[in-house]
């Protein structure tokens, strides 16, 4: 027979591995057996029982072999679907605490990832807002941001022609347009496109005029993207002073593949959550990534007016 304790294991193990329906109904299958070969002798019994008064001696005592006969057959029988139960108590166990540890990992993780969102929102949302006044020469195409009366940004006609030919060479790469625009913002940004002595190119290759280029200027790394490829020789990447005195950078072979760099780099890792948010305007995402960390000089005085020349590209 079925002990009540293995009924108890059994309701409490169904509660827990519902999802696991073959297990179940095998075991479901075992319970009915029991059950069935439980009522197969009791009615045996009671048969006998029922013939002992018509029968004579020879007759009761074989009919009583018989029935001993069969009752030590069919607890052997029950006595291993009890077996077969138990093992299947101790594998529905195991799975309940594979799932239950798989549980508690995926909940840590999700807790983790809400407080990094979190943290996040709150850097974004607590920015400073820096207010600028924007000032256009009709004569000389200048646009010059002021932030409380100092000049911040001249946009040249020079400066323009350089965010043309870097926006010619984006165009074409995946990402949105949105992400495009802030993206050359933060290479202008970061690279100077406004000084007189920078160039880009219509291949979309910068320079400078006085020769003093680095290496990821020339070899179309805008974002400054460090090699961290296993197993790399760095025979194909450019060695420049940065955290340490002999930092390596990927070397691109054209402007394409090194705008597409910085777009991935800048909707991935650290920075991706900052795009799934719908609520979050490019102001947002480009407050975000300085807050996250992204390294460049007078980030958000500048990215932002650049940001703002760019809303007319499409």
């Amino acid at each position: 027979m079925i002990t009540s304790n293995q009924l108890n294991e059994l309701k409490k193990a169904y509660q827990y591995v519902n999802t696991n329906k073959l297990i179940f109904a095998s075991m479901l299958v075992i319970v009915m057996s029991n059950i069935f070969i439980y009522n197969t002798l009791n009615n045996k019994i009671t048969e006998t029982k029922n013939e002992i008064a018509d029968s004579n001696p020879v007759e009761l005592s074989s009919n009583i072999i018989h029935a001993i006969n069969s009752k030590d057959s069919i607890i052997n029988v029950m006595t291993e679907n009890n077996n077969q139960l138990a093992n299947e108590i101790k594998t529905i166990k195991y799975a309940m605490v594979k799932t239950t540890t798989a549980a508690k990992i995926a909940e840590k993780v999700s807790q983790t990832a809400s407080k990094k969102v979190e943290t996040l929102d709150k850097k974004v949302n607590n920015k400073p807002i820096i207010e600028y006044t924007i000032n256009r020469e009709a004569k000389t195409g200048t646009v010059e941001f002021k932030n409380n009366g100092k000049s911040i940004l001249k946009v040249t006609p020079h400066a323009r022609e350089n965010i043309n030919n870097l926006w010619r060479n984006i165009y074409n790469c995946k990402g949105s347009i949105k992400a495009k625009r802030v993206c050359v913002a933060m290479i202008c940004a970061e690279h100077g496109i406004a000084q007189e002595n920078v160039i880009v190119d219509a291949s979309g290759r910068m320079f400078r005029r006085n020769g003093m280029t680095s290496p990821q200027m020339r070899n179309f790394n805008y974002g400054n993207i460090k090699c961290h490829k296993k197993g790399c020789n760095h025979r194909n990447c450019d060695t420049a002073k940065d955290d340490g005195p002999r930092d390596k950078f990927v070397r691109y072979a054209n402007a394409r593949a090194g705008l597409q760099a910085m777009l991935d780099f800048i909707q991935n890792g650290r920075y991706a959550p900052l795009w799934k948010k719908s609520k979050n305007d490019e102001v947002d995402i480009i407050t975000g990534i300085d807050a996250l960390g992204y390294a460049t000089a007078n980030y958000k005085e500048l990215v932002v007016p650049y940001y703002t020349i760019l809303k007319d590209y499409k």
